[in-house]
């Protein structure tokens, strides 16, 4: 009887401490249950404000896009009348440059008609044909004129070209043949023989596609604006294109880009400034640009790139009989 007094109150006892851990895990059960009870209210809440937030922002980002779809068809609208009415600033400046071709076509007129008029340019007859004063003022005159027609022609093409008014009749040209036929033209200056001139043209270059008379003008105003020292003339490929070199030694990089501005002509070098900017407007109607850089010991290189040709072509067809179309 005593053992089994001792079990039941062992037994007793260990009901107390389930009884009591019970109690325990109910307490944290409910105190767990209420913090989730208010989480789930707090997460509600959260939801429901950033369902609000949402649904602002979805407002003002279908707003901002129909703004954006309005702009954009403002701006093809604006764009569409553009294309068919000129600004007034562009219109302004197309009568201007039509005023200007017109005057300086009438300028170029008159010189040639009142040079032509005048016998070998202004050679009158002489009292005395075995005078050599006389004659030899008549020469200076003759020379002055031939001088005169070449710049007025010169800047009557510049006008031309800027109009893009010029007729370009496109073939495929030898290159190396162009830079010859340049150092042979540029040996019939005074004081300059042919030995002063070197042609380096790498082997196996292709053709050029350009206008074979304007190409020589162009390598003419570039032999022309260096001095006496020896003129180096070369080409190489530079992709699909072909690049013409014309180097001076005695010409610095800064005199060689200040000759490209023909509006800062003065007495001693307008001709040439104004021989240069057509040059450079003629190489940019060839699909190529003209520019001036450094040498490579020394003085100013002369750079013309122009689109490459195949011996196939032949003479190639204008890609444009005028230039006004574009």
């Amino acid at each position: 009887m005593d053992r089994l007094s001792d079990e039941r109150t062992a037994l007793a006892s260990r009901l107390d401490e389930a009884q009591a851990a019970a109690d325990r895990w109910r307490d944290e059960h409910e105190r767990v249950a209420t913090e989730l009870q208010a989480e789930r209210a707090r997460f509600a809440d959260e939801e429901t404000r950033l369902s609000g937030e949402l649904a602002r922002r979805t407002h003002e980002t279908e707003a901002l896009q129909a703004e954006a779809a309005a702009l954009r068809a403002e701006l093809e609208r604006a764009r569409s009348a553009a294309t068919v009415l000129p600004a007034p600033q562009e219109l302004i400046e197309r009568e201007a440059r039509r005023l200007y071709g017109g005057a300086l076509a009438s300028l170029c007129f008159e010189v040639r008609r009142a040079l032509n008029a005048v016998p070998r340019f202004s050679r009158l007859p002489l009292r005395d044909a075995e005078s050599r004063h006389q004659q030899d003022d008549a020469r200076a005159i003759e020379v002055v004129g031939e001088r005169l027609l070449v710049f007025v022609n010169d800047l009557h093409d510049l006008s031309r070209a800027e109009a893009k008014a010029l007729v370009l009749e496109p073939e495929a040209v030898d290159v190396e043949s162009a830079l010859r036929q340049a150092a042979r033209e540029g040996a019939e200056r005074p004081q300059r023989k042919l030995s002063d001139f070197l042609v380096a043209a790498e082997p196996g270059l292709p053709l050029v596609l350009a206008d074979r008379a304007r190409l020589a003008q162009i390598l003419a105003a570039l032999v022309q604006c260096g001095g006496a020292a020896e003129t180096v003339l070369s080409a190489r490929p530079a992709g699909k294109f072909v690049a013409l070199g014309v180097a001076h030694p005695d010409l610095t990089v800064a005199d060689g880009a200040r000759l490209f501005d023909p509006l800062a002509a003065n007495g001693e070098d307008g001709a040439t400034r104004v021989r240069l900017a057509l040059a450079r407007s003629l190489a940019t109607l060839s699909g190529g640009e003209l520019t001036v850089t450094a040498g490579e010991v020394t003085g100013a290189v002369f750079t013309l790139t122009l689109p490459a040709a195949t011996r196939g072509d032949g003479r190639a067809r204008p890609r444009a009989r005028s230039l006004t179309d574009g």
